[in-house]
């Protein structure tokens, strides 16, 4: 439209000098109103934003991992046969889109693709308004993660905590963040209600208090610390999908902390636990056996930046009431290796133990990109 409209300008004002040179009738004035249309389309093209503009308050940003697995499960019962499978994928895309509406309003939007997941889901898509300089205050409106739990892992596959207690939903979202810290509470309607309650309602809350040092004030050392709570802990991804009925009798909360701590950004411990505060009622889980289980999970990992190009990672992980949903005891090495540019080439061990004395060991290797 842009490139048409200022070939209009040029034809137009090549049009009217031409004319300046030819005589013309005294009822007609075209010198006039070529001038005039000049004169609108160049203002019409002050209001349009031009493209370069646009490209200024809109950034893309995406991730693609290829993975390859092989992984091999050990039964306790010895009338099941052990087995073990093989697999290539291409296991994520992610693509993100940040768009600067106006000052102090932004949206955020990501698209994400998994291996079995069926199609391409709208992860997050939310309206921020911040404050920024001005207001320390900032709200978030749409569907995204709440802020329970942080998850932060140097693994490919996730951590046992993240399995427990990550939490999409569609949510409204107010925060105060100054001086490194932030303070924020979410309100959500989720899909676990009380039993005999015929409503449905925005229920569920989440409070969460994160501390990050700010650049310097430590010295060569980075320091992030939170906690959260939840109201109701069978609303999160993972847990509700193992409650039996879909309801519980009583609202049962949550509770997340964390703690991530770097050296000259080389060396790095990172320290969570995520669970229930309470247990649930005597067959609420499909995988509680007829028992009140109280769901407790936790993960811990050291990765050293041997090289500037290559990390090394440990991790240590596991559940307390996790039945077979989540592993009593993991551990795990990996290496991770960045070959060009945002590109990078990883490769992990991990061995799971369950409550009923199953294993799997599993080996995974992954490509992935960045943009």
């Amino acid at each position: 439209r842009i490139k048409e409209l200022e070939a209009q300008i040029r034809d137009l004002k090549a049009g009217r000098a031409g004319d300046k040179e030819e005589a013309a009738p005294s009822h007609y004035h075209p010198v006039k109103g070529l001038a005039d249309r000049v004169k609108r389309i160049e203002e019409e093209m002050e209001k349009r934003p031009l493209v370069g503009e646009w490209a200024e308050r809109v950034s893309l940003s995406g991730r693609i991992e290829a993975e390859g697995v092989w992984s091999k499960t050990d039964y306790d019962d010895p009338a099941q046969d052990d087995t073990s499978e093989s697999d290539i994928s291409l296991a994520t895309v992610e693509l993100g889109l940040d768009v600067e509406v106006a000052k102090y309003v932004s949206g955020h939007v990501l698209f994400l693709w998994e291996d079995g997941s069926g199609g391409v889901d709208i992860d997050e898509g939310f309206i921020i308004v911040d404050g920024q300089e001005k207001c320390p205050f900032y709200l978030n409106a749409g569907k995204m993660y709440v802020p329970f739990g942080w998850f932060e892992s140097h693994f490919i596959t996730d951590p046992v905590t993240l399995d427990l207690g990550e939490t999409n939903e569609g949510a409204l979202r107010l925060g105060y963040s100054r001086g490194g810290f932030d303070l924020s509470g979410a309100i959500f309607n989720g899909e676990i209600e009380e039993a005999g309650e015929d409503d449905d309602h925005v229920d569920g809350w989440v409070l969460s208090a994160v501390y990050e040092a700010p650049d310097g004030v430590l010295g060569d050392v980075g320091l992030m610390a939170g906690m959260s709570y939840i109201n109701n802990i069978a609303d999160t991804d993972g847990l509700g999908d193992n409650v039996a009925s879909g309801e519980v009798k009583d609202y049962v909360g949550g509770l997340g902390a964390f703690l991530s701590v770097s050296f000259r950004d080389e060396l790095f411990f990172e320290a969570e636990y995520v669970g229930a505060v309470d247990e649930f009622g005597a067959g609420e889980l499909s995988f509680d056996g007829g028992k009140g289980l109280q769901p407790r999970a936790w993960n811990f990992e050291v990765a050293y930046q041997v090289l500037e190009p290559l990390e090394l990672g440990v991790r240590y992980g596991g559940s307390d009431d996790g039945g077979d949903f989540l592993a009593e005891e993991q551990w795990g090495v990996v290496g991770r290796y960045e070959i060009f540019p945002s590109t990078t080439i990883a490769i992990e061990y991990l061995r799971s133990e369950y409550e009923n004395h199953d294993k799997t060991d599993s080996i995974t290797g992954q490509l992935a990109v960045e943009f």
